[in-house]
């Protein structure tokens, strides 16, 4: 289960013992407190609050929804609460895809409660359903608070350097990651700040991790993590000058990691499960994906080949006992990572 509690960690427990510490916010209101609340106890009134949100979180979001998104969910507030509490004046706050997510919402609602003259706006490139809608009522006063944009996630026409805090919400699929990147860099106000909860949404990490140098990483699953950057005037002009040649490398970079990750499983002696093997199956499918982006730039089908032989590989390792499948398995990884050491980006 996911808590926080009143020494401000937000942390997992099973019976009753602390498994894990996602986020820490110790004397951060001490230090970075600008802003006046209620009670006059800045830490007592922000545990409260969290645990009213998490407990909201639990009422709107179905009941079979996994841990993992509750946890994400703790930790993006948690951002928020960073920036809000630093903050003297109004600001502006952007989310960018808010499809499939209650993100908004709650975004809204903590803005509010910190200044009710700060100002939340949500892009999503679909129309808002009726949930979304319930959710808007149930901001009540708050509803003067946010906009709903129905447009591009591209957001190519918003203004430069107009927001504090961006958000990229992976809840709802970008279909160009790279120009949704560049323009929530570019809308956001030096020495704002930009999240990047990219979910399963491998390029729109890749893209960061490219484009952002010295950002924050909090992970938490195995394989999702939140980004998170203050923006300087190099993240505006590195979106400029990042070329093909460096994505190409951001990506192949990717797949070998991911390749060694799996070989070191493979390698390590214990029993491999099937649960295992299908956690496998999404990562070889992250780096076919990869691999099909690269082929567009660069003569390198034998990478896209030898991703495809691995993955059927790994799909009879599924089925069978056999244990010479196993030996064929690191071959056949052995066999990617020489095609991407053996490949020259130009």
């Amino acid at each position: 289960m996911i808590s926080f509690n009143i020494a401000n960690n937000i942390y997992s427990y099973e019976n009753d013992n602390v498994t894990k510490i996602f986020f820490d916010l110790n004397n951060l209101t001490n230090n970075l407190s600008r802003v006046r609340m209620q009670p006059a106890d800045t830490d007592a009134c922000i545990h409260n609050i969290f645990v009213e949100y998490l407990n909201e979180y639990d009422v709107i979001q179905s009941s079979d929804a996994p841990e993992e998104e509750k946890i994400e969910f703790a930790i993006i507030m948690a951002l928020l609460v960073k920036f809000l509490i630093s903050k003297s004046r109004p600001v502006k706050i952007l989310e960018i895809g808010f499809i499939n997510s209650s993100l908004g919402y709650f975004l809204t609602k903590m803005a509010r409660q910190f200044n009710t003259e700060n100002k939340v706006f949500c892009v999503s490139n679909y129309l808002y359903d009726e949930a979304w809608i319930e959710l808007i009522y149930r901001l009540e006063e708050a509803q003067e608070n946010i906009s709903v944009i129905t447009a591009s996630t591209g957001c190519e026409y918003l203004s430069e350097n107009y927001f504090d805090f961006v958000i990229i919400n992976g809840s709802e699929f970008m279909e160009s990651p790279d120009i949704t990147l560049q323009n929530a860099i570019r809308c956001c106000r030096t020495g704002g700040t930009l999240i990047c909860s990219a979910k399963k949404q491998y390029f729109l990490q890749s893209y960061f991790e490219a484009y952002i140098n010295g950002y924050e990483n909090y992970p938490y699953d195995d394989i999702n993590t939140i980004l998170e950057k203050k923006i300087n005037a190099s993240d505006k002009s590195s979106v400029v000058s990042l070329s093909t040649s460096s994505k190409l490398e951001a990506w192949m970079q990717k797949i070998m990691d991911n390749c060694n990750c799996i070989l070191n499983l493979m390698c390590s002696g214990n029993e491999i499960s099937h649960d295992m093997l299908h956690s496998i199956i999404d990562v070889v499918d992250e780096c076919e994906t990869l691999s099909l982006e690269i082929v567009k730039y660069t003569d390198c089908h034998s990478l896209k080949n030898n991703l495809i032989l691995l993955k059927e590989h790994i799909l009879n390792f599924l089925y069978t006992t056999d244990s010479h499948y196993k030996s064929d398995l690191i071959e056949k990884i052995n066999d990617v990572l020489f095609v991407i050491l053996a490949t020259k980006l130009d």
